[in-house]
């Protein structure tokens, strides 16, 4: 049973100390997508900490309110849904299953793992479609109330992964005099240490801009600078090559 629809707004984010204005960091509903309660709708997130935002009860999303990567305060509108009940988990399992199938070009896949840079995720996209790859980036798939881990199983039989570490964080040893250092954001650690052991090393290179610290526990994966030059797209495609991925380095 439906009932009117209602505003979804970005909730007060407790976690850290910054009360400033969050991103959005994910938004994997579509119209006409059903969730459940409980299902994270939306995520958001500060310079300090991630919040998976929780749907306060079952619905269907009718309208998308917000995009990826907008800034967002308290009571900024995110989603329009509408309340429902009579619905179950397994409903949305049969209504979603070929969905939530495993990508079907898994074998010609590339996973993009990327921080804050739109710039460089999108040049590293492009240049993965050249050589006549697909380029999986997580916010651009449809999903149906997954966490962002459940996300990740779902591609986690690409064929290869590429990480972005670009400059969107600083850190250091701490100290009453902190020499802070560029890094990349925390769930880049986080997802490229979750390829290394879903697919290997081999099958995991990473991209780095110049000056930006490189974890030193995962030593043993290819890491290539994102030059001034453009050089790196040709490094990255004999990496896909040398990984049995059928590529055209011409086409770079």
């Amino acid at each position: 049973m439906l009932g009117q629809t209602q505003i979804m707004l970005c909730p007060a984010f407790e976690l850290g100390d910054d009360s400033g204005p969050v991103s959005m960091l994910e938004l994997p509903l579509r119209p006409g997508d059903f969730f459940l309660f409980g299902d994270t709708v939306f995520v958001i997130e500060n310079d300090l900490a991630t919040l998976e935002v929780p749907a306060p009860f079952a619905g269907r999303v009718v309208q998308v309110l917000a995009k990826v990567g907008d800034k967002a305060t308290i009571n900024t509108p995110v989603l329009e849904i509408e309340p429902m009940t009579n619905v179950f988990r397994k409903d949305l399992d049969s209504y979603g299953r070929e969905e939530d199938a495993a990508p079907k070009h898994a074998n010609n896949a590339v996973f993009l793992v990327h921080g804050h840079n739109d710039l460089i995720r999108e040049m590293t996209a492009r240049a993965i479609e050249k050589v006549g790859l697909t380029a999986i980036i997580l916010s651009e798939q449809v999903n149906r109330s997954a966490t962002i881990i459940e996300k990740l199983e779902r591609y986690d039989n690409v064929h290869f992964a590429v990480v972005l570490m670009t400059a969107d964080d600083v850190g250091g040893k701490k100290s009453p005099t902190p020499a802070l250092q560029d890094r990349a954001r925390q769930n880049v650690i986080l997802e490229l240490g979750y390829f290394m052991g879903k697919i290997g090393r081999k099958h995991v290179c990473v991209l780095y801009e110049k000056g930006v610290e490189l974890p030193s526990d995962y030593y043993g994966v290819v890491y290539i600078e994102i030059d001034d030059r453009g050089a790196w797209r040709y490094a990255l495609g004999k990496e896909l090559k040398e990984a049995g991925l059928q590529v055209d380095l011409n086409k770079l």
